[in-house]
């Protein structure tokens, strides 16, 4: 029997698989897999440890991919050298566009909104402390587009202890301005503990508390985009795996908790950002850890969740890493909304997730032999089942093996886990 590989799930239906009544409805082998039918997704391009993105469609810095790099697996005082890499939109050709010095861990990047601020290129410098241990190592500094690095944010008073320190920035976001109610700032996530907060930054390098909240570590920061998602600032934790709301008087506001995170697991929720209107829904979109898998989710207006995509290999940190915590990838869409591009430092690769309505089709090879074992997802991510052992001879005979009484007829995600090699995602269908 032929199996068969296909990107468009939503036209074919290709493989019945005898008395499971399953059909399988897609394989991915070694890359990350695309949920949702009418996407795509490719390898836009190889970067060395690719950290951080920004996209610039016009003005001084061109039409390019702006990408954050640094290696997190070299320990603290090595000085590894960290980089912004940029790559055509139209062509992906990949050059050096300037060098950082060492350790600036570029975590974040985002252009500046021009007048109070620069147009430049804002950068959070993690853990830039010439290779010292510990917290408060780290600055936001710019590039301008002819590569010029300039500090910006170098120090602040600390809230606990009233010094003035170097904070650990890890997102930032720019602040609407007062037709909106938030001040033409810079927001910033503030990691040192325990000042886990967010700043206000003003076009001087001033700063200036604005919110904290129980010792949460922030991760991700980013403006709703107005409509039913409103203009509030969205927040992101690290380890608690809620995403809350903050107003203008920096009063909190749960706005979902991810379902299946666990913190015990070491569950990590990670970078976020509103989708333009068009094939990818004007939602938002969320990276994280949930369940051993790196996925990113949609998220509608009225908190509807759906796994969107599985399988990155996320960040190389290790306990040595200079980084506070180890670090999620990134997420940047183009401004017409028709491609997300998503950063995946394991794999040294940069993807685009694209909106393909035809798809296209190819055979599939048996990929596997010996012991595997065997998880069922739901399509938002929940597991649902956890297989022993099996030994793998055949898609048919694995099917079989499977206990799938009491799930209703409906997609599910597939994770299989071969002894010794690449973990596999599928598609499943369930007939009545």
């Amino acid at each position: 029997m032929k199996l068969i590989y296909v990107r468009n799930l939503s036209i074919f239906l290709l493989a019945f698989l005898g008395k499971s009544h399953c059909l399988l409805l897609s394989q991915v082998v070694y890359d990350p897999m695309v949920i949702e039918s009418d996407f795509s997704i490719e390898r836009f391009a190889a970067v060395s440890h690719p950290l951080s993105l920004a996209i610039s469609e016009e003005g001084e810095f061109g039409r390019f991919l702006y990408v954050g790099s640094a290696d997190l697996s070299i320990p603290l005082g090595t000085g590894p050298v960290d980089s912004i890499f940029r790559i055509r939109l139209d062509t992906p050709i990949v050059q050096l566009f300037c060098t950082l010095p060492a350790e600036s861990d570029p975590v974040w990047l985002e252009f500046g909104p021009g007048a109070p601020f620069s147009s430049n290129l804002y950068i959070c410098s993690n853990n830039r402390d010439g290779g010292q241990g510990g917290d408060r190592g780290g600055s936001v500094i710019y590039l301008d587009h002819a590569s010029c690095v300039e500090q910006f944010l170098t120090a602040m008073p600390s809230s606990s202890t009233g010094l003035s320190e170097l904070p650990e920035p890890y997102s930032i976001a720019f602040g609407p301005g007062i037709s909106q109610d938030f001040p033409n700032q810079l927001f910033v996530t503030n990691t040192s503990d325990p000042d886990y907060e967010i700043i206000l930054v003003d076009s001087s390098g001033a700063t200036g508390g604005f919110a904290t909240l129980n010792s949460r570590e922030f991760s991700s920061i980013t403006f709703g985009p107005g409509g039913s998602f409103g203009t509030d600032l969205y927040v992101s934790t690290l380890s608690t795996g809620t995403i809350y709301t903050v107003d203008s008087s920096a009063s909190f506001t749960p706005f979902l908790q991810m379902p299946g995170f666990s913190p015990n697991n070491d569950d990590w929720l990670g970078p976020m950002v509103f989708a333009p209107k068009g094939p990818f829904g004007g939602d938002l979109y969320v990276m994280g850890r949930i369940s051993d898998s790196i996925n990113i989710y949609r998220i509608s207006p009225n908190k509807d969740i759906t796994l969107f995509a599985t399988g990155f290999l996320g960040a190389k940190a290790t306990g040595a890493s200079s980084l506070s915590f180890p670090t999620p990838d990134a997420l940047a869409f183009n401004s017409d909304g028709s491609s997300l591009f998503v950063a995946d430092n394991g794999s040294d690769t940069v993807f685009r997730i694209y909106y393909n309505p035809v798809g296209s089709f190819e055979e599939l090879q048996e990929p596997l032999s010996g012991m595997i074992s065997v998880e069922l997802f739901s399509l938002d991510g929940q597991l649902l089942r956890s297989y022993d052992t099996f030994l793998f001879t055949s898609y048919e005979e694995l099917f079989q093996q499977l206990t799938l009484d009491g799930l209703e007829p409906s997609v599910y995600v597939l994770k299989i886990i071969p002894d010794k090699k690449p973990i596999q995602f599928h598609k499943i269908a369930l007939s009545p």
